[in-house]
């Protein structure tokens, strides 16, 4: 997991559509607030149920609001504001807020959300809101 919130960071990721669309994130959430925006991009060998994604819930990156019920169960409420999906970068986008108003932007490549159907699922299913349109840059 890389948590992205100064520029010195962003600076030392590869070229590429993915850098340049985080760099376009992270300059349009420095202009809504004083606070620095908190980006995570979800990386290949990442434990997504894992503490390293405590700050969503206990089950990582497929908590439910509540972590009460499990994926797929009736019950699940998934904790994220809005899920997106960009074709060109083959990235879903997700936005989650805690305590109403620190928010965290994070990026999952389409590759890992393919390799956890249960990610899937939370992130897609329409039950849970479905995929939003994508956020505008």
């Amino acid at each position: 997991m890389l948590l992205l919130s100064h520029q010195q960071q962003l600076d030392r990721l590869p070229e590429s559509q993915l850098k340049s669309h985080i760099q376009l994130r992270f300059n349009q959430l420095s202009e809504d607030t004083d606070v620095p925006p908190n980006i995570v991009l979800v990386e290949i060998d990442d434990d997504i149920t894992g503490s390293a994604f405590g700050f969503v819930g206990d089950r990582g990156l497929v908590s439910d609001l509540f972590e009460s019920a499990e994926p797929g169960e009736v019950n699940f409420v998934r904790p994220y504001e809005w899920a997106s999906y960009f074709p060109e970068l083959h990235l879903y986008e997700t936005l989650i807020l805690i305590n109403n108003e620190d928010g965290y932007l994070v990026l999952v490549p389409e590759s890992i959300v393919a390799a956890h159907p249960d990610l899937k699922w939370v992130l897609t299913d329409e039950s849970q809101g479905d995929l939003s349109e994508p956020q505008p840059l």
